[in-house]
């Protein structure tokens, strides 16, 4: 397929449209994979009904919920190859020079849950991560495309 999305200093489709995002681009795979979300769920230890939700549009997931996913089918993030995302936006926001709090309020997040998150202290809900993705420029990409 040789998909590869991502945000500011990436590869965006155009001006005209928005990056997609990690929850649009697990979405599109779950429902064009073919597998069964029983099969998926029982893989990655998700409950079937949670996973049917988000892949429906109608709930987000947590994003440990989603590195759980990308290893599933293969996904990875950034230039590092890195699968587990909740790493890598860790790892970034330590090695970021602007503060969590500059960095939230230019994420649209809140300064305090992106601290804790940052600390190891909670996770966090994937449609905040994409804010946080689109703000640091990651792409995500099937392996080996």
């Amino acid at each position: 397929m040789g998909l590869n999305f991502g945000g500011k200093g990436e590869a965006m489709r155009s001006k005209k449209t928005k990056a997609v995002t990690l929850t649009v681009f697990l979405r599109k795979i779950i429902n064009d994979r073919g597998e069964s979300l029983h099969k998926i769920a029982k893989e990655t230890g998700l409950d079937r009904h949670s996973l049917r939700r988000f892949a429906r549009g109608q709930q987000t997931l947590r994003l440990d919920r989603a590195d759980a996913l990308c290893e599933f089918f293969g996904i990875v993030h950034g230039g590092t190859g890195e699968v587990s995302l909740t790493t890598l936006l860790r790892n970034t926001l330590l090695m970021d020079d602007a503060s969590v709090g500059q960095i939230a309020k230019c994420a649209g997040l809140q300064p305090s849950a992106l601290c804790q998150f940052s600390e190891g202290l909670r996770s966090m809900l994937l449609d905040r991560a994409d804010l946080l993705c689109e703000y640091f420029g990651i792409a995500h990409k099937r392996k080996g495309r």
